[in-house]
């Protein structure tokens, strides 16, 4: 009942080669406890079994030293519960109400999504950089850190890497560019 996804599996299996650190904001005992939980602790625990992944679980509050070794920015925010995935330098955080979804309060259930989202972790983290957003430059554009510094925070805590680009300067739009933001150019964009 409690197995990992063919999947979950196979994307572990190519990265093997890799060191991959998963912290759970919690304590583990609290997951096995509770039945509605299960489901994460035997996903945390299996992936734990595997030699190139290793889980920590603590309470944020208890040890703010590794909190802020996770999220030295303060742009994640660390809560009880809260997931991070970390391979190298790229950590993905995984928010708490995107494990259990649909929460239904007449008959105590969600949807666990849990796996699905860290094996979505751990194939961002694992690729080497993170997906980024660029803001175009070079025709007048609003910038990043004036205009746009509250958008550009949002995106960060939502694991996305953040730069400018200038076209006349680039001989091509980045292979890591997910998305490309036009904000208010004031000259007309070049071929």
């Amino acid at each position: 009942k409690y197995t990992l996804d063919p999947v979950t599996i196979e994307l572990v299996e190519e990265n093997k080669d890799k060191d991959i650190e998963i912290y759970f904001l919690a304590e583990l005992r609290g997951l096995k406890e509770d039945p509605r939980s299960l489901p994460l602790y035997h996903t945390l625990t299996r992936l734990d079994a595997y030699d190139n992944i290793k889980l920590t679980c603590f309470n944020p509050n208890d040890d703010p030293k590794m909190a802020k070794m996770l999220d030295p920015t303060g742009i994640h925010g660390t809560k009880r519960a809260d997931i991070f995935v970390k391979c190298g330098d790229i950590v993905k955080k995984i928010n708490n109400d995107m494990i259990f979804q649909n929460y239904d309060e007449v008959n105590r259930t969600s949807d666990y999504a849990g796996e699905e989202q860290i094996a979505n972790a751990i194939k961002i983290v694992t690729n080497g950089s993170l997906p980024t957003v660029y803001f175009l430059t070079g025709h007048g554009e609003k910038s990043i850190e004036n205009e746009y510094l509250e958008y550009a925070n949002h995106l960060r805590a939502n694991t996305y890497d953040v730069q400018e680009l200038n076209l006349d300067e680039a001989s091509a739009i980045p292979s890591d560019a997910e998305i490309i933001c036009i904000a208010g150019p004031q000259t007309d964009i070049t071929d």
